[in-house]
C-alpha cells in the first residue's frame, strides 16, 4: 500500500511543472525520507532508486524548461544508498538500479 501510494506519488511530483525550486526540493526530500523508512528492504531500495528521478527529471516533458530543479549529488547519494541496501538483502535488485540509472540520463 505504501509502496504504491509512493510511486503515484513520486510520478505526479514529475508532471508538476511549476512549483518553485524550494517547494519542489523540500517536497521531493520529504518523499525520498519516507522511502528510507519503509520496513521491508527491497521495497526501500527500489523506492530510494525512483527518488533518483525526482532530483534529476527529464527535459523532455511538456513545458519543461530550464529551471527545473536538478541535483546531480543527491541522485548520487540515492542510488549509493539503494546499492547499499541491495548488497544487505537482494543481489538481483542490482539489475533493477542499473536499470533506473540508465534511465535517469545523467
Amino acid at each position: 500500500m505504501q509502496v504504491s501510494a509512493l510511486t503515484l506519488l513520486i510520478g505526479t511530483l514529475l508532471n508538476c511543472l511549476h512549483f518553485p525550486a524550494e517547494d519542489y526540493e523540500a517536497l521531493i526530500t520529504k518523499v525520498a525520507q519516507h522511502c528510507n523508512k519503509l520496513i521491508k528492504k527491497p521495497d526501500q531500495c527500489r523506492m530510494i532508486s525512483l527518488c533518483s528521478h525526482l532530483f534529476w527529471p527529464p527535459k523532455t516533458a511538456p513545458g519543461a524548461g530550464e529551471d527545473r530543479f536538478c541535483d546531480s549529488d543527491r541522485v548520487l547519494e540515492c542510488m549509493q544508498r539503494a546499492l547499499k541496501i541491495a548488497a544487505v538483502c537482494n543481489t538481483s535488485l542490482f539489475v533493477e538500479i542499473l536499470d533506473r540509472l540508465h534511465y535517469s540520463r545523467i
